[in-house]
């Protein structure tokens, strides 16, 4: 089984296919371990997830909870650094990605970018313009309200953003009611 996956590998250098046989190459080194070995070697590493998960959420408990954590900027920052030790393995080779630092292709291949046509654009702000016009802008406003009340009050939004829809809300519309009574989320900057 080695060796056919060993032989097809320079053919399945692109796409999902090439991604599974290159990975499936990787394994075969595991192959030759018994299976008592492989067993053993799996529950330790599942030991070893757990225990770490069960310090991290012991962690963020100590901050707080999970709230505090991301208003303190701990959340982004463990994301930043997972980002960050992440892209070091990728680049030592540590870490293996399939097509980007093991089993690359030989020759680039140039993916053709899709091109859209600027005279759809300019079709769908006329259609969006053509139902604006005709709609029922009182309807449409008290709808909009009935939105916004109810995301303040914390109320079921469902019903109040289904009128909105049938009275031809448009998303964005509807988003606005929703930003007016929650907000937006400003992003903590951590360096």
């Amino acid at each position: 089984m080695g060796a056919e996956i060993r032989c097809c590998i320079p053919t399945l250098c692109t796409g999902a296919r090439g991604t599974i046989g290159a990975r499936l190459a990787l394994l075969v080194s595991s192959v030759g371990r018994s299976r008592q070995y492989r067993a053993k070697s799996l529950e330790l590493a599942c030991n070893e997830i757990e225990e770490g998960a069960r310090a991290y959420i012991a962690k963020i408990d100590a901050l707080g909870g999970l709230f505090r954590a991301i208003e303190t900027g701990f959340v982004q920052q463990e994301i930043q650094k997972a980002a960050y030790d992440y892209q070091k393995a990728v680049e030592s080779g540590e870490q293996v990605v399939v097509g980007v630092n093991r089993f690359t292709a030989k020759e680039e291949k140039s993916l053709p970018t899709l091109q859209i046509d600027p005279a759809i654009e300019q079709e769908q702000v006329a259609r969006v313009k053509a139902v604006r016009a005709r709609r029922d802008n009182a309807k449409i406003n008290a709808a909009l309200a009935e939105v916004e009340r109810r995301a303040r009050e914390t109320a079921n939004l469902m019903p109040a953003i289904l009128t909105a829809v049938e009275a031809y809300a448009t998303v964005g519309e509807i988003s606005d009611s929703l930003r007016r009574a929650f907000g937006e989320y400003q992003e903590t900057v951590v360096i």
